[in-house]
Formats: structure tokens, sequence, C-alpha cells
């Protein structure tokens, strides 16, 4: 069965508030992601991605070899007034805009890829 979500309306980008010891706090938020039932786990050479489909949220956890560490995210697939959108919680910056640039480059190649994904949706639905 393939599961299609459709990615429309603005990205919602809101944090927390400041995280005093930003390492600390990433690594318990990383812990206690990878604790959820049945996430999938994909470790990658500078961050390590945990999926939960069950609540269609992705978190991606830097490495200390990533150009934005130490840094987290988490995408989450919203649905209102009848529209599919990403949803994004950052760590441990109030605001993308207040982050470094290394960590709003980051942004924006999630960006980039749910342009891309949202194409690829209006390809498939489309009449052929």
């Amino acid at each position: 069965m393939r599961i299609v979500c459709l990615l429309f309306g603005l990205v919602s980008l809101f944090a927390p508030a400041a995280l005093a010891a930003p390492e600390d706090d990433l690594r318990t938020l990383r812990e206690e992601a990878m604790a959820r039932p049945g996430v999938l786990v994909t470790e990658y050479p500078d961050f390590t991605m945990v999926e939960d489909r069950a609540h269609l949220t992705i978190f991606y956890f830097t490495k200390p070899s990533h150009y934005a560490h130490p840094a987290a995210v988490q995408r989450a697939v919203v649905q209102e007034n009848g529209a599919f959108s990403m949803n994004y919680t950052v760590w441990p910056h109030e605001t993308p805009q207040s982050a470094p640039a290394s960590f709003q480059r980051w942004m924006a190649e999630f960006a980039e890829l749910d342009r891309r994904m949202r194409e690829a949706i209006q390809r498939d639905l489309a009449p052929r």
C-alpha cells in the first residue's frame, strides 16, 4: 500500500523556549525520539533520522561532522482546513532566523525538499 501525503500551504517554523545546554537537551530529545514504539532509525554519516510513521513525523539529529551541529529538526505532516503541510520544530534555536547561517542553510535544504515533494505529488495526481 502506498501512502501519499499532499504537502500544501505554508511551512510553519517554530521552536520551544531556548535550551540551557543544547548538547544535553538534544541528546535527551534524541533518546526520547528513538524510544518511541515502532520508530525506524537510520544512521547517516552526519545525522541520525528517526521516522515515526504512526505520527507522520521525522526527527533529524546532527552529528558532530554536520555543518549545523548541534541541532535537531522535527518535520511533521499536519492537516488544516483540508490541506496538508509540513510543520517544523527546531532545536536549539528560538527561530531559524536567529540561528547561525549554517542552520539557516540546513532549513533551506528542507524547504527545497518540500518543494520537490509537492511537485512530485502534483505530477502523480495529474490526469494522464
